[in-house]
């Protein structure tokens, strides 16, 4: 009877190892996640100091472009005589002097500038937004793929734990249903010699 109690601890030892490991396998499935999300938290650091160095950049390349633009007005000097000469053959008011032409100019150019740009950026921005949203269905995807795998895996091994313990534990129930029958076949057997003699 000892024997028996000490294999049927020694099964539920076992049983308590094994889901132990379970738990474990799900703590490990914990800690890659967390790390995952470490690392896209990384991902999205890196992203916005390169929008902040873009953004530099073209704060930058503006400023050039304005003083070139300053440069090319130094440089067309000639042709503000031209445009005075114009002006004074000019019977319309809409310009008073060639600085009104210039400005004029200067204001359309520089709209014309800023819309080609931002349309650029724009642009720019939706192409990187849709490679982000695509890289991210990507990942979730495939760390949803994995995680359903590693699940799927967990509870098939649950099962076989399940069922090698409820084999375990039929087996355990028929050992202790036959020592009693052959416990009380014996003392059926003694009390039959006893009435004998």
């Amino acid at each position: 009877m000892m024997e028996v109690q000490k294999e049927l601890d020694d099964k539920r030892a076992d049983f308590q190892r094994r889901m132990e490991r379970v738990k474990e396998a799900e703590e490990q499935l914990k800690v890659e996640r967390a790390k995952l999300q470490d690392t896209l938290v990384q991902y999205y650091k890196f992203i916005q100091e390169n929008e902040i160095k873009r953004n530099r950049a073209n704060k930058k390349a503006s400023a050039e472009e304005k003083a070139k633009q300053d440069r090319h007005l130094m440089q067309y000097a000639k042709y503000q005589r031209y445009l005075e000469e114009v002006l004074q053959h000019n019977d319309n008011e809409e310009y008073q002097d060639p600085k009104d032409i210039i400005t004029r100019w200067q204001t359309l150019d520089d709209n014309t500038r800023v819309l080609q740009r931002r349309k650029t950026q724009l642009e720019e921005d939706l192409n990187k937004n849709k490679n982000q949203l695509n890289m991210k269905r990507q990942r979730k995807k495939n760390e949803s793929v994995e995680l359903q795998n590693q699940l799927n895996e967990l509870q098939t091994q649950l099962e076989a734990l399940q069922k090698e313990y409820k084999l375990k534990q039929d087996f355990l129930e028929q050992s202790i249903n036959h020592k009693g029958s052959t416990t009380k076949t014996i003392g059926q057997v003694r009390m039959a010699c006893q009435n004998l003699y």
